[in-house]
């Protein structure tokens, strides 16, 4: 039996929780495109496994614990999944309450993902999978 695209980003979203790293890059080709959301602070879009290991690592950097939990995944088509869920935790020094609405697009070729976009708007990652 083989995994659906769906399975794999929950695979990947349960692996990120644990800051597993290799389960993440087993999952994405060495050239897998991560593009920020366009209102994030800082926000820079990632070129290949390193740079967006990177920018993961960087995100999880300034809190003392955070979490995505999903709320629904759904594939679009075969090769594209739509993911909805909230990013939540608390920040290392400041302390502040992490609870931020977020969706992703993935979109894959051959059972591994070629690029990974963020969204905090739903209406826009909703027009990104219908492209």
């Amino acid at each position: 039996m083989s995994v659906s695209n769906a399975d794999l980003v929950r695979r990947s979203v349960e692996a990120w929780n644990r800051s597993d790293w290799d389960v993440v890059e087993g999952l994405c080709w060495p050239d897998v495109e991560g593009i920020a959301p366009k209102q994030w602070p800082e926000a820079e879009d990632s070129m290949g496994w390193p740079a967006f290991r990177r920018q993961l690592e960087r995100l999880k950097d300034s809190w003392a614990e955070e979490r995505f939990e999903v709320d629904s995944v759904e594939s679009v088509s075969e090769d594209v999944v739509l993911v909805h869920g909230r990013w939540r935790g608390r920040g290392d020094a400041s302390g502040i309450e992490l609870d931020l609405e977020t969706w992703m697009v993935w979109r894959f070729r051959d059972g591994k993902a070629t690029r990974i976009e963020y969204f905090l708007d739903g209406k826009e990652a909703t027009e990104a999978v219908s492209l």
